[in-house]
């Protein structure tokens, strides 16, 4: 499996320095970083923190990976330049009409502490001061990052004027939208183009599945849903603008990747999830075993009539990991299945094949689900798995 490295997201930042005997302390919010100096002259750094704590550590360029308690080594000897600790596998922090940050398999906080939670991040943005930080807004727009328009007021952060529902620290290059500048570009260099969706393969999910070809991390929308994400693949606007906002909106106005060329095919499962305005080519379950096999052997039927623009939604991998989750071996085999249908597309498809994923889903008691801002909801993947020039 070919998986890009994922990067993690949540971060908290020095807040002050004290000397205890003798030895400095950096504090991190509720941890500290303690210097000792054995009786040898090693140094070596103990992390002061909660019990089961799985951090990452900054310093400088170099990033180190700990579970408690102790880290030694030259490249530890400047203090000063240790930037920011992190816990893994989270993303900041709303989660709406919850009062309580993302989910974190480490701890969660209550209403009372939104507010130093909120100026953590704050701190953490004006430190990283990164474009690749991304911005979701009340109003669903996405932003790149800018130290300039972020701002803390009355315990809330601002993009600007509107209120922020949530940051990805050193977000992945790739969002949703950048589906419609892909096909795009195909289409200038005048290379037939087949866009393969499968829906609900997320990419830290994705850790369980036998993935044959490149993929990188894609942000989702937010919520991370399913037709809200199509339409900003399709349109390559953000939900505010493209007013695809919520499971309900199905009326999809903006200019589409269909617009690119005059014999673009659209095939889909038994629903539309959002109108175009090219004839969308639906296919019934016939068989009782979701609708995944019809969809395939329409692509093979609409490769053979010729198209230079293609989209193609594969639906099981989610349906599937709905009922029982998104690392379960059903959700696996699944996989298994659309992954032969693909394989067998790209051989008899001559063109560029885009694969991507709208959402992840996470674990839940009863199976999975997705569309809050949560880190396995908000990766998604993508990738070009055939050149096709």
């Amino acid at each position: 499996m070919k998986i890009a490295r994922c990067c993690l997201v949540f971060i908290l930042v020095l807040s002050g320095c004290s000397l205890k005997n003798g030895n400095e302390i950096k504090i991190y919010e509720n941890y500290a970083l303690v210097e000792q100096i054995n009786s040898d002259g090693v140094k070596s750094y103990i992390l002061d923190l909660p019990q089961n704590q799985s951090l990452v550590i900054y310093i400088g360029d170099e990033v180190l990976i700990t579970t408690p308690q102790i880290l030694s080594g030259n490249n530890l000897d400047d203090l000063g330049s240790i930037v920011a600790i992190e816990i893994k596998n989270e993303v900041f922090p709303i989660i709406e009409g919850v009062n309580q940050l993302a989910l974190s398999d480490f701890s969660q906080f209550t209403k009372e502490d939104l507010w130093g939670k909120w100026h953590t991040i704050y701190r953490s943005i004006q430190l990283t001061g990164k474009e690749k930080d991304m911005i979701y807004t009340h109003d669903q727009d996405i932003i790149a990052g800018n130290n300039e328009n972020i701002t803390l007021k009355h315990g809330q952060l601002y993009a600007d004027t509107t209120p922020v529902i949530g940051v990805v620290i050193d977000a992945p290059t790739f969002t949703m939208m950048d589906v419609y500048s892909m096909v795009e570009s195909s289409v200038k260099e005048n290379i037939p183009v087949m866009v393969i969706e499968v829906d609900g393969l997320g990419y830290l999910s994705s850790d369980k599945m036998d993935i044959p070809w490149d993929v990188h991390p894609a942000l989702s929308t937010y919520p991370s849903i399913s037709n809200v994400s199509l339409a900003s693949m399709l349109t390559g606007l953000s939900p505010k603008y493209s007013k695809i906002r919520l499971r309900k909106d199905r009326l999809l106005e903006a200019e589409t990747i269909f617009e690119l060329v005059s014999d673009a095919i659209y095939i889909e499962g038994d629903t539309a999830l959002v109108s175009t305005k090219i004839d969308i080519i639906l296919n019934i379950d016939r068989n009782g075993n979701g609708t995944d096999d019809e969809v395939f052997e329409a692509t093979l039927k609409a490769i053979e009539k010729g198209s230079s623009l293609m989209f193609v939604h594969f639906h099981g991998v989610d349906d599937v990991s709905h009922n029982y989750g998104p690392r379960h071996q059903k959700s696996i085999e699944k996989w298994e299945e659309i992954k032969g249908y693909i394989q067998e597309i790209l051989n008899v498809y001559q063109g560029r094949v885009i694969l991507v994923s709208d959402h992840g889903l996470y674990e839940t008691s009863d199976g999975g689900t997705h569309g809050l801002f949560h880190v396995e909801s908000m990766y998604a993947l993508i990738g070009i798995i055939q050149d096709g020039k």
